[in-house]
């Protein structure tokens, strides 16, 4: 009877060790100062204003766990990176931006990367409809 209670005492101290440590893993710690990193989170919008003095973004994007649309303010520094855009100023209203980004100790939000979606280049042969597409016909389901 005592090595059970022993064995289910080792048991859970077991488990305690291995879910810690787990734990551990997940929770990216700077061992200079003790902080826990922020993740990275992303979101995928339409830019509503560019102030290219304050180095921000507003962006309008959908919160899918509410559904419903809300507005961001995202900072830019200087280890924010650009992608299909080169400076701020190449960034319009109405745009659409992929933006990840981490919220700081003061509550802003930092880009780690901007990504200006480009609409693809349709020619006019993909919407020429001057040549019919044929006859529609009445499809009988087979028995």
């Amino acid at each position: 009877m005592r090595s059970k209670v022993y064995f289910l005492v080792g048991l859970i101290l077991i488990c305690f060790v291995a879910f810690s440590v787990a734990e551990d893993k997940t929770n990216t710690q700077n061992t200079s100062t003790g902080d826990v990193e922020p993740l990275p989170e992303w979101l995928y919008g339409e830019v509503v204003k560019v102030d290219t003095q304050a180095k921000t973004l507003v962006v309008s994007y959908i919160d899918f766990d509410k559904d419903i649309e809300k507005e961001i303010t995202v900072n830019l520094d200087k280890q924010t990176s650009f992608v299909n855009f080169s400076s701020l100023e190449d960034i319009k209203p109405q745009d659409i931006v992929s933006i990840d980004y981490v919220v700081d100790s003061q509550g802003k939000n930092i880009a780690l990367s901007i990504s200006l979606e480009k609409p693809e280049d349709i020619s006019e042969s993909d919407l020429d409809v001057s040549e019919p597409m044929g006859e529609l016909k009445d499809v009988q389901p087979q028995e």
